[in-house]
């Protein structure tokens, strides 16, 4: 069988260590769990197009079991009266050597949609995958499984490089592999993610409509009133700069001091990080409407970190480490 021809509008996504490339109207529908085992979907406008579920098991996993409880669990979330579920189990839908993984098992499934799916294990982070792309009615088939093999062979099940990649509706960010996420927001109009290691933290978040949050306001004011707590917080400096070739502000301070001096120095001893300081970075996107913000609460040993943060965000095409590719040339 030839492999899936690669597709070239295709967008890279990620979430709890998992990446895939999918179409761009693809968008986060649904997400459970954490990096140990967890659940993601993603929805297109009409229906769920894609579902990725991983979990970390020690010694050995039949995968036919795992897809035996998936399609079961298919089976069972059905309407009585829908159309029964037929299955193929041994489609080849991609190879083994391109997968390169511990193990692999395509599926195909049949009813009043269909659906493509494979399951693998990975022997590097001993997690256990299985995904599936869901075609609606109408679609060539020869269409549908060209689209399945790419998005599936394009699955990615751990982050190799230290950064784990972060993406919602236009939305990406990388955060280092040690910090885990704590809290998210995933509205219209604002993205936020909240990450945390120790005593310290990252946020990172994305609002749209800027030109009408900024339509009476400063990016500093606006910043201000959004931030309002931690600037307090920490009395925090604010300075007018220039961030990836925009207007943008720097935000610096810390809220050290009394006891708050020897338990850092107690820390320190153990060679344990101590957050007592508030570096952040805010600036407006003209070319995308948005206003983007990188808030780190951070030991003295990272606080290059919120800019390093801020390298990894394309605002939009054609900004790569914090200049423009215009103001490159």
């Amino acid at each position: 069988m030839p492999p899936p021809k690669p597709q070239t509008d295709m967008v890279l996504s990620g979430w709890q260590g998992i990446t895939v490339e999918t179409p761009p109207n693809w968008n986060i529908g649904a997400i459970s769990g954490d990096a140990s085992g967890g659940y993601v979907r993603y929805d297109d406008d009409e229906m769920p197009r894609l579902e990725i579920k991983w979990s970390s098991d020690k010694g050995f996993v039949d995968l036919n079991t795992v897809i035996d409880k998936y399609l079961k669990d298919l089976q069972k979330n059905r309407k009585k009266k829908a159309p029964k579920v037929e299955v193929d189990r041994d489609v080849k839908l991609i190879s083994k050597r391109k997968r390169k993984k511990g193990g692999l098992k395509c599926f195909h499934w049949q009813a009043e949609n269909e659906g493509y799916g494979a399951a693998w294990t990975c022997r590097d982070c001993s997690r256990t995958v299985i995904a599936q792309v869901m075609a609606p009615v109408g679609q060539a088939p020869e269409e549908a499984r060209e689209l399945a093999g790419n998005v599936l062979l394009s699955i990615d099940d751990h982050p190799t490089d230290g950064w784990v990649l972060w993406s919602a509706y236009g939305f990406s960010c990388y955060a280092p592999e040690d910090f885990k996420v704590s809290g998210q927001k995933l509205m219209a109009g604002l993205i936020e993610l909240e990450f945390e290691k120790d005593t310290e933290k990252i946020k990172m978040a994305r609002w749209g409509m800027a030109n009408v949050a900024l339509k009476k306001k400063t990016l500093e004011q606006w910043i201000g009133g959004e931030a309002a707590k931690e600037l307090r917080k920490h009395k925090a400096d604010r300075e007018q700069t220039s961030i990836l070739g925009h207007d943008g502000l720097t935000i610096e301070g810390s809220n050290i001091g009394g006891l708050q001096l020897l338990h850092r120095f107690y820390l320190h001893c153990t060679d344990k990080p101590y957050a007592d300081r508030l570096i952040a970075r805010a600036w407006h996107c003209e070319e995308t409407n948005r206003i983007y913000y990188v808030e780190t609460y951070v030991d003295r040993a990272n606080v290059g970190l919120a800019d390093e943060l801020v390298a990894r965000i394309e605002c939009h095409p054609g900004v790569h480490n914090g200049a423009r590719d215009d103001e490159k040339a």
